[in-house]
Formats: structure tokens, C-alpha cells, sequence
């Protein structure tokens, strides 16, 4: 029997009530449509003003000022929640959880303070070494990040959705008044398909990274060195099937060369340890893809380098490709070291 609704009540069943795809690109929704009906109706009250001035409009009050204040708020913060929610997305609240629960389980000075002057061509790793993991010691960064796309496509929505609004005011008006501009009316199409291009991209952006959910890979030790062994954990999140999953190490030099004015850069993948490879793996929501496994670098293998024409590499790859979505790659940085030379 179903039971009678009431406001306040102790949840039963799941802890979501709804979908986390929903609530992720809902919201950022909400506000981009308090942030178009900001716009939209500041620019209908300021060309009002300039058509028909009224005397009375600078005066304090509870007429025009109150309706500018408002919908100036509803601008700024229409935009500023959509450009925030947007920069949210992806964020772990466990990730941020663990830096409290587990800070006094690692010893960040020893492991972190890796001697850098020593190896001037080698990458320090800091920021390797300052998150830590929820099963291994280390969480490791990931070097693609979505904040760019995001921001560019969140930029770019806003800023073309303010121009079209304002300029649809103004074309609307010149119709009421019998006054039509056809070349602003016109103009409205082509800005327009802009408009709808951006929020498609961004549309797309935020359900790419939603959709696909974040991939988390630990290490128990960093930095590493030649013949040394070390614990992997890698965890995919998300809601999906895929086709074909695969984690591996590999180890990827890189040249930069200049050929007549020209600046190429160009990259070898001389080590290559596939770690699992699985097929038709399906994902839920509530228990993400889970596998464990150890590495080890060869003994005769090339530490880390940087230099301004050189670079040696090592990093742990995801290959993944899930139905209804494209391929995707994530990659996760290593530092090997040189082997420890014993002094006689």
C-alpha cells in the first residue's frame, strides 16, 4: 500500500532520489536559463529607455530601479551559478573527503621531497605525491582535464546567447513599430546557429564527462625506479557497456626538432605492458569497474627526462570505448628515477 506523502520523513530505499546525470547538467540548466531571462528582459527594459525616455526612470523607487536591480542580479548570477557548476563537474567530494581522513596515514614529507636538484632533467613529481589514494597511498593526476572544453564552451555559450538576446529585443521592437530592420532580423540566423552550436558542444562536453564518469588510478609507491615493483589500483566510474577496456604502462620518448622555420615534435613509444585487457564490461552506477594489479620497471629502462629538445615519459594508459560514446584515453604520469648507484 502506498504510503500517504509527507514533507518531512526519513528516506528510505537508495540515497539518490533521482539520476546524477540530472542533477549534473540540470543545474548548470537552471541557471543559464536565469541568466538568459536576465538578459533578455535588462535588455528589453534599457531599450525601452532609449526609445522613449522617461523622466521618472532614475528615480529611486519601487519602479524601474527595483526591475534594473533585479534583473541585473539575476545576470550576474545566473552566470556566475552556470560558470561554477560548470568548473564543479567531475568533482569528487570522496577525493576531497580522503585528504582529511587519511592525512595522518602518510608521511608526505619523506616521500614527497624527492631530490629534484640532484636530477635537474628529472620531473619533480610534486604533484603526484599530494593527493592521497583511498586503497593505495597515491592518487595520480590525470593529464587530460576537462576544465578547457568546459570553459570554453561555457564562455562561448554565454557570451553568444547575451548578443542574440539583445539583438532579438531590439529586432522584435523594430516590428511592433512597424520600423523592421531586415538586415538585423536576418543577421538573427546565423548568430543564432552559433548559439545553438555552443550549447550543443557544451551539452555534449558535460554528458562526455558525466556520461563516462572519472577513471582513478593509485599507486602505493612514487617516485619509482628501475627494477622496482609497485601496486596499482584503478577504478572506472559511471553508468555504461564497454566494448573493450585496457590498462597499460608505457614508456614514450619525444624529440623536438626544428626543420627550416618550422618546430616538429615527434614520439616513440619504446616500452609498452598491457595489464588487463577486457571486453563487454558492464558498469552500474553504484559499483564501479574495480581491477588491481602490480608493475614493474625493467631493469635496463630509461629513467624520466626533460629537457628543451628531449623528453622520456612513462605513464600508466586507459584505452576504453563504450557503446553510444566515442573512444576515449586517459593518461596518468610516472617518475622513474635512476637505479640507486651504491658507493664502494
Amino acid at each position: 500500500m502506498a504510503r500517504i506523502f509527507r514533507l518531512w520523513e526519513k528516506k528510505r530505499g537508495g540515497r539518490q532520489t533521482t539520476s546524477l546525470w540530472f542533477g549534473t547538467v540540470g543545474e548548470p540548466l537552471i541557471y543559464a536559463a536565469i541568466f538568459l531571462f536576465g538578459v533578455f528582459s535588462l535588455a528589453a527594459l534599457i531599450t525601452a529607455q532609449f526609445r522613449t525616455p522617461d523622466p521618472t526612470f532614475f528615480q529611486l523607487g519601487l519602479g524601474n530601479w527595483l526591475l534594473l536591480l533585479l534583473y541585473v542580479s539575476m545576470v550576474l548570477l545566473g552566470g556566475g551559478g552556470f560558470l561554477f557548476t560548470v568548473a564543479e563537474i567531475g568533482a569528487s567530494a570522496e577525493r576531497r573527503s580522503a585528504l582529511v581522513a587519511r592525512a595522518n596515514d602518510f608521511e608526505f614529507v619523506q616521500h614527497a621531497t624527492v631530490p629534484g636538484r640532484t636530477h635537474p632533467n628529472i620531473p619533480v613529481g610534486s604533484n603526484i605525491t599530494n593527493s592521497p589514494g583511498t586503497k593505495l597511498r597515491f592518487r595520480l593526476p590525470s593529464m587530460q582535464s576537462p576544465a578547457w572544453p568546459l570553459a570554453a564552451g561555457a564562455a562561448s555559450f554565454l557570451l553568444s546567447s547575451a548578443v542574440v538576446a539583445v539583438l532579438a529585443v531590439v529586432a522584435i521592437r523594430n516590428h511592433a513599430e512597424s520600423e523592421p530592420s531586415w538586415v538585423l532580423t536576418l543577421s538573427l540566423i546565423p548568430l543564432s546557429s552559433v548559439s545553438a552550436w555552443s550549447a550543443y558542444f557544451l551539452i555534449r562536453q558535460m554528458m562526455l564527462h558525466t556520461g563516462i564518469g572519472p577513471t582513478i588510478v593509485e599507486v602505493d609507491e612514487h617516485p619509482l625506479r628501475p627494477g622496482q615493483t609497485c601496486k596499482v589500483s584503478l577504478s572506472q566510474l559511471g553508468r555504461l557497456r564497454l566494448k573493450s577496456f585496457a590498462f597499460c604502462l608505457t614508456c614514450e620518448e619525444e624529440a623536438t626538432y626544428h626543420q627550416g622555420t618550422d618546430i616538429r615534435n615527434e614520439s616513440l613509444r619504446v616500452f609498452n605492458q598491457i595489464l588487463f585487457d577486457e571486453h563487454d564490461v558492464t558498469i552500474e552506477r553504484a559499483q564501479p569497474f574495480e581491477r588491481a594489479a602490480e608493475i614493474r620497471i625493467p631493469e635496463s629502462a630509461m629513467h624520466s627526462f626533460l629537457s628543451s629538445h628531449n623528453a622520456v615519459h612513462w605513464k600508466l594508459i586507459v584505452h576504453g570505448h563504450a557503446e553510444s560514446w566515442p573512444p576515449f584515453d586517459r593518461s596518468f604520469p610516472l617518475i622513474v628515477y635512476p637505479p640507486v648507484v651504491e658507493q664502494e
